[in-house]
């Protein structure tokens, strides 16, 4: 984050800069050398070797995400085997409604996948639907789906 700063700290005297030109004034041409400068260590950071900690973390932090997911639904899975009126639709949609968000991750972290040169899965489509058939289909198309994220995940180490 502090490299995306130093970045942003240097668009003013940049717009100085070009403003001034053909001949910039001195003091904003200094400022943008000091800055850059400081950005150094920032050019040495989007190696894939710098960026394989950070992704493996991710997906491990997703696959535990699914997880929790496809436990929430097996247990609204069984109160809707019980009998019909033990759980609420809504509440079963407001626990389906976090596999989006959860799988959002992956696409945002697309470029940052891509520089370690992984490729992850896309993710499943989940049933629409809040009964009992649906929540054990849309499981086991989370259990498959976790599957091909520790695949990605035991190639950088695993999750722990």
């Amino acid at each position: 984050m502090s490299c995306q700063l130093l970045i942003l700290k240097l668009l003013k005297p940049l717009i100085e800069i070009v403003r001034g030109l053909p001949t910039p004034p001195v003091q904003p041409v200094l400022e943008f050398l000091k800055v850059a400068e400081e950005l150094a260590p920032c050019m040495l950071v989007p190696t894939p070797g710098a960026v394989l900690p950070f992704a493996r973390e991710l997906l491990c932090l997703v696959i535990q995400n699914l997880n929790c997911l496809r436990q929430n639904l097996n247990a609204a899975e069984k109160l809707l085997a019980a009998g019909p009126g033990s759980v609420a639709a809504s509440e079963v949609r407001s626990v389906l409604d976090s596999y989006q968000p959860t799988v959002g991750l992956l696409e945002l972290a697309a470029g940052i996948f891509g520089l370690a040169g992984l490729t992850v899965p896309n993710a499943p489509q989940l049933a629409d639907g809040t009964d009992a058939a649906a929540l054990k289909a849309d499981q086991a198309t989370i259990t498959s789906f976790i599957a091909d994220l520790q695949v990605a995940a035991d190639a950088l180490g695993g999750c722990q």
